[in-house]
């Protein structure tokens, strides 16, 4: 699945501004979101991107993308 929409999944990475990235790379790290993320993770949340708690992905196939990129970096 990954393959087939990896257009999808590289524009969305894109998309996202550098202290977005940083906290979806904290996050699968397993740290938790700080009270100074509420913002990034509101707007995250408003992309669909994490569940309204902010501490975990909405999708996982949005997770799994995030960490292919991570592990290629």
């Amino acid at each position: 699945m990954l393959e087939v929409g990896v257009q999808y999944f590289r524009e969305l990475w894109r998309s996202l501004a550098e202290n977005d990235r940083n906290l979806l790379r904290r996050l699968i790290q397993g740290e938790t979101p700080t009270p100074q993320d509420k913002g990034v993770v509101r707007k995250l949340v408003r992309k669909e991107i994490l569940t309204v708690e902010g501490d975990a992905f909405q999708v996982p196939l949005v997770r799994r993308y995030v960490e292919q990129v991570l592990e290629e970096e």
